[in-house]
């Protein structure tokens, strides 16, 4: 061993629980996330073993020639790792959105690489997508911010490929017992050509699973089945879409229409047949929630309940204790949500009026690009509205507790927008005289 991997071995063993650590977060963040979405996988993590990373490097050493113990690092990018191993292969594009939404992504290599499939193969070999990424500042704590420098590999596969990628890795490029003979290849090669027949197969289970849940008139019976639906209206109500929103926190969506008894295909279609494709490229879990309550404010009460229970008690108790009491927060909200909903209210009383086919229109949030259209508003209403949208998208979907002084300034300003609208047409109802 020269002296250049020696120096990096003995200030990595110094480093491992530092790599370690960054792996652990970076794990629980995206199987968080992939748990919110809906999407099945088993998510593990690891730093690299001193021991093993030795002999890697005196292997690596004798094609690079190894000058500094910054060169070995900027060869060796795995040293924080974290796997994703997909129940579904078809998943892979939205876990694509997922971890460019929340991480920093330094680059991401696909698999196979083109014009490299090895000679003597039948099969294409390892499929699966890599992503060199870092945290994001912004959703570490204190004490974990450090961790925000740390380079993490994401490897997302099948868990039929991850198993295979495993044997054939530590066979092939890790012999205990000399090189492999060409029938321990062929037999390698063949159990590649299984594992994609596999893949197939998961791919058309998946579709069963769809089906089955759209074609039963029953209520969903986990979050999973329900982003499952979700998907499968997209594509085929817009099959040539390129659809760009990920599909956000399913879960908190799952829980909301069981609470208000919407958990139904035939209940919660119209929502995302109106909503996912609009001008915004929010999460659509957060899109069908808007739109739910643009129709019916009167279960905004319903979702905050809902969403008080998901979000754990101790984040909102320091929020709390930093700003101002539960109370005082609750009353603030309450005031906020019904100013917003009598503005929504009228103006959908001036959309009626105004657009051509209101049915196209009615569950549409009321964006910057819509109020203009149809002349709603005013440019510098428009602006200030649009302030005030953000503002109301925090609180409804964010974790996020503003300070007093931004509560009271935002009720100011939707009350100069308020008193500036038409107000609710009131309908005449006759009554018959005793």
């Amino acid at each position: 061993m020269t002296q250049i991997i020696e120096q990096f071995i003995q200030q990595y063993q110094r480093e491992y629980d530092y790599y370690s650590q960054a792996a652990k977060i970076c794990s629980n963040q995206a199987e968080s996330k992939l748990e919110s979405s809906g999407i099945r996988a088993i998510v593990t993590f690891r730093a690299k073993r001193p021991d093993r990373l030795e002999d890697k490097l005196t292997k690596r050493n004798k094609e690079n020639g190894y000058k500094t113990v910054e060169g070995i690092y900027t060869d060796i990018v795995d040293l924080a790792g974290v796997r994703i191993a997909l129940y579904f292969p078809g998943d892979i594009l939205e876990v694509d959105k997922i971890i460019h939404a929340n991480f920093n992504v330094k680059e991401a290599k696909e698999f196979p690489e083109q014009n490299k499939v090895k000679e003597g193969k039948t099969f294409i070999g390892y499929k699966a997508k890599h992503y060199r990424v870092k945290l994001r500042e912004d959703k570490l704590g204190g004490s974990e911010k450090r961790f925000s420098n740390a380079l993490v590999e994401i490897q997302v596969a099948s868990v039929l490929m991850h198993g295979w990628a495993e044997v054939e890795h530590d066979l092939v490029y890790k012999p205990l017992s000399g090189g492999l003979s060409e029938d321990e290849l062929a037999i390698l090669d063949e159990l590649n050509g299984l594992v994609l027949t596999g893949e197939i197969a998961l791919e058309r289970l998946q579709r069963a699973f769809k089906r089955r849940v759209e074609n039963e008139d029953r209520e969903f019976n986990n979050h999973f089945e329900l982003a499952a639906y979700i998907y499968d209206v997209i594509k085929i109500d817009n099959p040539s879409i390129n659809l760009e929103s990920s599909i956000g926190k399913v879960d908190t969506l799952y829980r909301f229409t069981r609470a208000i008894k919407f958990n139904k295909p035939d209940k919660i279609k119209k929502y995302i047949s109106k909503l996912v494709f609009s001008e915004e490229q929010r999460p659509i879990a957060d899109q069908i929630i808007d739109a739910i309550l643009i129709e019916n404010p009167k279960y905004y009460d319903a979702f905050e309940k809902v969403k008080l229970q998901i979000i754990s008690k101790k984040h909102y108790k320091t929020h709390f204790e930093e700003l101002f009491s539960e109370e005082s927060y609750q009353n603030l909200l309450g005031k906020f949500i019904s100013k917003w909903i009598s503005v929504e209210t009228k103006l959908k009383n001036q959309l009626k009026v105004k657009a051509e086919d209101y049915r196209d229109v009615r569950l549409l949030p009321f964006t910057g690009r819509l109020l203009n259209r149809y002349q709603l508003l005013g440019e510098n209403e428009i602006t200030q509205f649009e302030y005030l949208r953000r503002f109301r998208n925090n609180l409804v979907h964010g974790i996020e507790v503003p300070d007093e002084a931004s509560f009271l300034a935002a009720i100011e300003m939707i009350d100069e927008i308020n008193n500036k609208l038409t107000p609710p047409i009131k309908r005449s109802v006759n009554r018959k005289r005793k």
